[in-house]
């Protein structure tokens, strides 16, 4: 597998402004397959989407993508964004059958500081 930077800005068609800016440090074999991937981490219910409910823009960056013999694909990425100056990480490990997500496990995340009274 190549490594390969691939930045896409992708616009939400929501009619929130929401801006998704996704790098990934390897790519399968082509750049349309990549950005469909990322679309898929993006817009997917058991993506990043609603992990990230709310925040004006968050990055996706994938780190390794190891296909299976079934065809399926097991990749490991990284969300990260802020809201109100607090920054979000979250790094999942998916399990991954053409365009849809079977399953996932969270690696490691940093979630926002809950908000106290002053």
């Amino acid at each position: 597998m190549r490594k390969l930077l691939l930045i896409l800005v992708l616009l939400s068609t929501l009619g929130a402004p929401h801006v998704l800016t996704a790098t990934s440090c390897y790519a399968t074999n082509t750049a349309s397959s990549q950005a469909a991937l990322l679309t898929l981490l993006r817009t997917h219910p058991q993506g990043f989407d609603k992990k990230f409910e709310g925040f004006s823009s968050y990055t996706i960056t994938i780190h390794e993508i190891a296909p299976q013999l079934d065809g399926s694909q097991l990749v490991t990425a990284e969300a990260r964004g802020t809201f109100l100056g607090l920054e979000k990480r979250m790094t999942v490990l998916f399990l991954i059958m053409g365009d849809q997500i079977l399953g996932g496990q969270i690696l490691s995340a940093t979630d926002l500081q809950p908000c106290t009274k002053s």
